[in-house]
């Protein structure tokens, strides 16, 4: 089960600057391959990764022609793996040791179809250098919980899959960082109509797998780590002028896919999460959400906590 049998699909936009830190985190023990797929980035990227290709040959590079967004480039991925197994990871953040192998150890015991990494966010780049002690599962608080609401809040949708639980727990979905079978994976695609930032590109993927009677589980042991978000510029939040209009596009853009994706998943939802609720009621409860972290923001420049 351990042997290379996973094709990592990494999809990057103009992030060259990360990649050699990013991607060889990647290139654990059981991968087979590792899929960089570039959307048609500005930047050096392509120089970039095959310069890493030249020191590991599981390195893959693949270009889209136009800048089509990650549900394209994660498609493109799935459509050129040739491993049973692939693992969705991102080109900014980092994939602490062990963790493929905990995520195979998972899908084997609990029979699982799908398992999802813990991902929590560095908050200073300080804390870079020491990520696999500060963020491994061994130096985490590890919490119990009794079902999967107290990860997953069946209501509003939000979820914490920054916390270390003590053992696997199955769940409705997972956090973007998963493992999936290809043969899976390639019978749903990802839904290439999420525009902007793509938000819920995943969720709309893993929710209509929970649908479809695919096992999805949480195994926090495995850990991807987010880099502070003042050094992963590029990707989604490659823009330029006035700071304030650029995050009023990225939340006008997760209010939008949101609404797309409560609206399409209505009837999913309800059978995966066990409630009826109307997309206008889920919609209120997310825009609130944004309200407040919109609100918070002059605190959040304050003590350093970036959004």
């Amino acid at each position: 089960m351990h042997e290379q049998c996973i094709s990592v699909v990494v999809p990057t936009y103009n992030r060259a600057h990360l990649l050699e830190k990013t991607l060889p985190t990647y290139l654990q023990p059981e991968i087979f391959e590792l899929i960089v797929v570039d959307d048609c980035s500005l930047d050096e990227t392509r120089d970039t990764v095959l310069q890493l290709a030249q020191s590991d040959n599981r390195i893959r590079y693949l270009r889209s022609e136009r800048n089509l967004k990650q549900p394209h480039a994660k498609n493109l991925g799935i459509r050129a793996a040739r491993a049973p197994y692939i693992y969705f990871g991102d080109d900014d953040a980092l994939l602490l040791p062990g963790s493929l192998r905990f995520l195979l150890e998972t899908m084997q015991e609990h029979k699982a179809d799908i398992v999802g990494a813990r991902a929590p966010y560095m908050i200073k780049e300080e804390e870079v250098p020491h990520a696999q002690v500060l963020y491994s599962f061994e130096h985490a608080k590890k919490l119990m919980p009794a079902d999967w609401q107290t990860i997953i809040n069946p209501v509003t949708l939000q979820a914490h899959f920054d916390a270390a639980y003590a053992k696997p727990i199955e769940v409705p979905f997972v956090h973007a960082a998963f493992l999936v079978s290809k043969k899976l994976a390639e019978g749903l695609l990802f839904d290439v109509a999420y525009t902007g930032n793509c938000f819920r590109e995943e969720t709309d993927f893993l929710i209509r797998a929970k649908a479809s009677g695919a096992r999805i589980w949480y195994d926090s042991r495995a850990v991807q780590v987010n880099l502070p978000r003042d050094m992963a510029g590029g990707g989604a939040h490659t823009a330029s002028g006035n700071f304030v209009l650029r995050k009023l596009k990225i939340f006008m853009s997760q209010a939008e896919n949101n609404w797309r994706f409560l609206n399409k998943n209505r009837a999913a939802l309800r059978q995966v999460l066990g409630n009826d609720l109307s997309p206008t009621l889920r919609q209120s409860l997310f825009l609130a959400e944004i309200a407040k972290v919109i609100l918070s923001y002059p605190l959040r420049k304050v003590t350093g906590h970036e959004f």
